[in-house]
This record gives C-alpha cells, sequence and structure tokens, in this order.
C-alpha cells in the first residue's frame, strides 16, 4: 500500500486557514474575532514580506513592511504603525491588544466594531484615542490577497511550508517541513 503525502501549498491553505477561519465566524457573539484576527495577522506578515523580497526585490524591513501594510489597507503610515504595534505585537505575544509599550508609552485605545465599514481606523473624539478593527474585513483582505497570488503562500525561504504525510498505513497523518516527514525522503 502506498503512502499518501498532501503538499500542494494552495490545497493545504484553504484545509488549514480558509477553512477554519472561516468557520470562526459562525461561532455566536462574534467570538471567533480574536482568533480570526490573531491568525489573519500572522497570515498577512507571511503575505507582505514575500511580497516586499519576491516583486519589489526589497529587504523586508520595518519600513517597506509598513508602506505595505498603509498600501493594501488604504491607510496612513501612522495608522499602519500603530495598527501592527497594537493588534499584531499585542495578539502574537500576549493573545490580546497592546496597550502599552516597552517606552511605557500608552498606545491608543482599541475596538472592534462589527459596523466598520473597511478593517483599520484610527477614529475617536482625538484622532488617535481610538482604533478600530473589524476582524473580518481584515480576514476577507488577507484571504482575497492570498487568492489573487497563491503563489505566495511556500514563498518564505525562513519559514517554508509544511506538507502531510501518513506515518504509516491507516495511522492520522501529521505535518512536517518538506522532507522532515517525507517517507521517502528516508
Amino acid at each position: 500500500m502506498s503512502l499518501v503525502s498532501i503538499s500542494d501549498p494552495e490545497a493545504l491553505f484553504q484545509r488549514w486557514f480558509v477553512a477554519p477561519l472561516r468557520l470562526l465566524e459562525t461561532l455566536e457573539n462574534g467570538d471567533g474575532a480574536f482568533v480570526a484576527l490573531l491568525v489573519s495577522l500572522a497570515l498577512y506578515e507571511r503575505f507582505a514580506k514575500a511580497f516586499i523580497k519576491h516583486d519589489l526585490k526589497q529587504t523586508a524591513d520595518d519600513a517597506a513592511f509598513t508602506k505595505k501594510l498603509a498600501f493594501d489597507f488604504s491607510i496612513s503610515e501612522r495608522e499602519a504603525t500603530v495598527f501592527w504595534d497594537v493588534m499584531r505585537h499585542g495578539l502574537q505575544h500576549q493573545a490580546m491588544p497592546m496597550q502599552s509599550g516597552r517606552s511605557k508609552c500608552i498606545t491608543p485605545r482599541w475596538q472592534f466594531k462589527h459596523e466598520l465599514p473597511k478593517p483599520i481606523q484610527l477614529g475617536g473624539s482625538d484622532v488617535d484615542d481610538l482604533l478600530l478593527v473589524q476582524p473580518w474585513l481584515f480576514r476577507d483582505r488577507v484571504l482575497a490577497m492570498y487568492e489573487k497570488r497563491p503563489d505566495l503562500i511556500g514563498a518564505s525561504q525562513s519559514f517554508p511550508w509544511a506538507s502531510i504525510f501518513p506515518e504509516e498505513p491507516g495511522a492520522q497523518p501529521v505535518a512536517a517541513a518538506a522532507g522532515a516527514g517525507d517517507p521517502s525522503s528516508s
């Protein structure tokens, strides 16, 4: 019996990210929004860095990344920086948006707002005192980017796309870096 592996990045992207991210929106009270945004932030970072390196032939440093984020979400570079500091750094490091940084400066208050017509917006009585985020629109925009550019799914050299390899006939398949779990590479 031959062992079947799955290594198509687009198929795995659909299985591991698109389907679960869509299911999160079906949870009551918008309870899937935190996880959807957290995962979408990581996916956006992967996409933007791959685009900067492969299409623009530049180093994906903070300045290039901020410009890309601002462009992709039609916001200013200031809004991009605030959003990334509060949402990405907070959610990826502590599972909640950040409210003060290493320099002890207080970041804007934040709010998930379902009625927001765009994914990211600075607002409030003082223009910089409230970061408004529509997690589902952010997720949708990120998934649409990959839909248009599926070649960037597996473009990272530092974080190569995994494949699925069964351990043995009848066993649950395991995900592994290319070559790590592939029985044919032994």
